[in-house]
C-alpha cells in the first residue's frame, strides 16, 4: 500500500502583529485518517496558526493546501466550505432548541405549503440522526440541548461539524479539557471512526499523556517556532514537556509547586 495522501500540509508559515512575532517557518503535515498533536505553551503560537487555518487571519508568508489545493479561506464559512471542520473550546449551541436542530444548525431543509415555507421536522431529524449515527452517538434528535452533558453537547457540535460528508480536517481545540476520563475515552472512540473515513486530526491539547495515547505525530511548537515532532512511540510526556519548555520535566513541576507559580503544562 502507498502512503496515504496529505490532507493538510502548511509549509513556511509567519505570522506577526506589528513587533510581535507569533509564527515563524512554522510546516506541517497531517496525512488523511491521522491523528496529529499540536502542543506547546500559551503563547507558542498554536491559536495564530487555528486562526490562520480557519480564515480569521491572513498569513504574512508561507502556503497552506488542503486535499492538496492552495487554502486560504477569507472566513471561517469559506474554511468549512473547503473541508475544514473546527471544534473550539466554547461550543457554538443553542441549549432551548433541539439535538436535531443544532445538528442541522443554519442547514434546516424546508418544505412548502402553499406560498409559505417551513421547517421539515421529518426531514431534519432524519438528516440529524443519520449524523449521529455516523459517529455511533446514542442522542436522540428530538432531545433538548439543555439536557445534555457537556461532553454530549461535544459530541453534537462534532456530529455538525461532519453532517454533510465534506469534512476531511477536524480541529480539535483543548477538547478534553472539561472531561472525565471515561467521556476522553469515547470521544477518542468517536475519532476512531472519522480516521477510519480518512478524516484527518489536528489534536490541541495541553495533556500530554492523551496526546501520547491519541496522536500518530506530534508537532511542538515554542515562541513561534516548530521546536520538534515526534512519531508515536518515539517519545513520551516528558520528551514533549522538555520540547515545549527548553527544560526537563523535573523543572516544570517545580516552577508549577512553587507559591503563585503559574501553571506550564499538565501531564495527567
Amino acid at each position: 500500500m502507498g502512503q496515504p495522501a496529505i490532507t493538510l500540509r502548511v509549509v513556511g508559515v509567519c505570522k506577526a502583529f506589528g513587533r510581535t512575532v507569533a509564527l515563524r517557518d512554522v510546516s506541517l503535515d497531517v496525512p488523511a485518517g491521522e491523528a496529529h498533536g499540536l502542543v506547546g505553551e500559551n503563547g507558542a503560537g498554536k491559536s495564530s496558526l487555528l486562526k490562520i487555518l480557519t480564515g480569521i487571519h491572513r498569513a504574512d508568508a508561507g502556503r497552506i493546501e488542503l486535499a492538496g489545493v492552495p487554502f486560504a479561506p477569507r472566513g471561517p464559512d469559506a474554511a468549512r466550505r473547503a473541508g475544514l471542520a473546527l471544534v473550539p473550546q466554547e461550543l457554538r449551541v443553542v441549549p432551548g432548541m433541539s439535538v436535531a436542530d443544532n445538528v442541522m444548525l443554519g442547514r434546516w431543509p424546508e418544505r412548502r405549503i402553499g406560498p409559505f415555507r417551513s421547517v421539515d421536522r421529518r426531514a431534519l431529524e432524519a438528516a440529524a440522526e443519520a449524523a449521529l449515527r455516523r459517529l455511533d452517538l446514542r442522542v436522540s434528535p428530538r432531545q433538548p440541548m439543555s439536557a445534555l452533558s457537556f461532553a454530549e453537547r461535544q459530541a453534537v457540535v462534532l456530529a455538525r461539524e461532519v453532517a454533510d460528508g465534506k469534512a476531511r480536517l477536524v480541529i480539535l481545540d483543548e477538547p478534553t479539557a472539561s472531561l472525565e476520563r471515561a467521556e476522553v475515552d469515547r470521544l477518542f472512540a468517536v475519532l476512531a471512526r472519522l480516521r477510519a473515513d480518512g478524516v484527518a486530526i489536528l489534536f490541541v491539547s495541553h495533556r500530554l499523556d492523551e496526546v501520547r495515547d491519541l496522536c500518530d505525530r506530534v508537532t511542538v511548537l515554542r515562541d513561534g517556532a516548530v521546536v520538534a515532532r515526534h512519531a508515536r512511540g518515539g517519545f513520551t510526556e516528558a520528551d514533549l514537556a522538555r520540547d515545549m519548555t527548553g527544560r526537563a520535566l523535573d523543572a516544570v513541576h517545580d516552577a508549577e509547586a512553587r507559591p503563585g507559580g503559574e501553571e506550564l503544562v499538565a501531564v495527567g
